[in-house]
């Protein structure tokens, strides 16, 4: 498949312009199916030309005459500011095709004038800001396209990741600057996806743990004077999901116990749930030198004596295994700050980054596991 892709580019570089005149180009037979409209002299604009289709434009934008690498500005301003939000484009792949040199391809799903567009806001930022540019377009068959797009998966930003850079123009506005490789960028966008889809009935606790990749992946990635902020921000994402599994395991308190807030107030106290469940279970509180420490915090309340107030039995085992990992790392922030510990726990920035991010992703599945879990006590 790779050889078939950079032989379609090279051919499609070789196609001579079609008008009056022009000779009938042929081409090999294993290529005819991908050039299967010919070239089109100008791009069709009027009604009759409305509907949408696939189209696929190879892009080469280099550095300069004389160096083919690709350009850095074009990548900033023009694949992550204009092609990443257009909405008529389903794919764009970084590709090294080979003789003829093309840095991008890009999937559109649109009319001949969408295309036209697009291309001409490109061609146009490139001549304004003297870089080498040229394109290549021309219609996949719906299965070559989608065969060529798992050739080079590896380099696909696929919509996951453009949602998840998205994610991040929303909070700091430039990320022109985030320096990553493809596997980091395409790991951490797919931890944020599962994540958020994990804990998507939960609305609150769905953006705090989408944040908490943000900011660290920015924290990590992104070279400014902001990452303090960076890091200080991914901190406060990780202490409001642990703050809101307190207030989960508090609903599910007040629920198993019946209780009621006294004196006109909105809510139970933890004082009054830990006072119900000394008098509940009193044999057992009694008996646990930690209770004094246990009763301010009502989520290890929950994990320590769930089953005791119910008469049930392993209903919460997966959160009381999830809980002293996640309480570790709240008792962090909580103790040392955004520094220390919690920083190294975040920091990408070395060679293992791949062993240290797994045991982030681990983290982060334990607390939405631990969320779920009592959540679903709410409503059971």
């Amino acid at each position: 498949m790779n050889d078939l892709i950079e032989r379609s580019c090279a051919y499609a570089k070789e196609i001579p312009s079609s008008g009056d005149g022009a000779e009938p180009f042929e081409y090999p037979e294993d290529l005819k199916a991908i050039f299967s409209l010919g070239i089109e002299p100008y791009a069709p604009i009027g009604p009759r030309y409305g509907d949408k289709k696939e189209y696929y434009v190879l892009i080469r934008a280099q550095k300069a005459a004389k160096d083919e690498n690709p350009s850095e500005r074009f990548r900033q301003q023009i694949v992550s500011d204009l092609l990443m939000n257009n909405p008529n484009i389903k794919e764009i792949s970084e590709v090294d095709s080979k003789p003829q040199k093309f840095h991008y391809a890009i999937q559109v799903e649109a009319s001949s004038y969408d295309v036209d567009d697009i291309i001409f806001r490109m061609d146009s930022w490139a001549h304004h800001n003297g870089v080498p540019f040229g394109t290549r377009t021309y219609e996949l068959l719906r299965y070559l396209s989608r065969d060529s797009i798992a050739g080079i998966e590896h380099t696909t930003i696929d919509e996951f990741e453009r949602d998840f850079l998205a994610g991040s123009m929303k909070l700091v506005g430039d990320i022109r600057s985030l320096r990553w490789t493809n596997d980091q960028r395409r790991k951490i966008a797919s931890a944020w996806q599962s994540s958020c889809a994990r804990l998507a009935r939960i609305n609150s606790c769905m953006k705090y743990v989408g944040d908490f990749y943000l900011y660290l992946a920015l924290y990590n990635f992104q070279r400014t004077s902001a990452e303090p902020d960076y890091l200080r921000n991914c901190g406060t994402a990780w202490l409001s999901l642990s703050l809101q599994l307190e207030t989960l395991a508090e609903i599910a308190l007040v629920q198993v116990l019946e209780l009621k807030p006294s004196n006109g107030a909105k809510s139970v106290t933890k004082e009054e749930i830990a006072k119900a469940v000394e008098i509940r279970i009193s044999e057992k509180t009694s008996k646990n030198e930690a209770w004094k420490e246990i009763k301010d915090y009502p989520a290890r309340i929950l994990a320590q004596y769930y089953d005791d107030l119910t008469g049930t039995k392993g209903r919460l085992s997966r959160f009381r295994q999830n809980l002293n990992p996640i309480s570790k790392i709240r008792n962090w922030l909580a103790h040392t700050g955004h520094d220390g510990p919690f920083e190294d726990f975040i920091n990408l920035r070395s060679q293992d980054w791949l062993e240290k991010f797994e045991k982030v992703e681990i983290a982060t599945r334990r607390v939405s596991e631990a969320l779920i879990d009592v959540a679903r006590l709410g409503l059971s």
